[in-house]
């Protein structure tokens, strides 16, 4: 998964490149709300089409 490939580089990136580090937890931030904006759409559509 994207996310935990962003965490795990912002997490070994602290001590040696700090800006980069950010950059990393930022992307990985962004990506985190995307899925679960998406996640809840998701969720919110299937309940919203009931089966006839």
């Amino acid at each position: 998964m994207r996310y935990k490939q962003l965490i795990e580089q912002a997490y070994n990136l602290r001590q040696t490149d700090s800006a980069q580090s950010d950059i990393s937890e930022y992307k990985a931030i962004k990506l985190l709300n995307k899925l679960n904006r998406l996640k809840y759409l998701n969720r919110e559509t299937s309940t919203t089409i009931t089966p006839t």
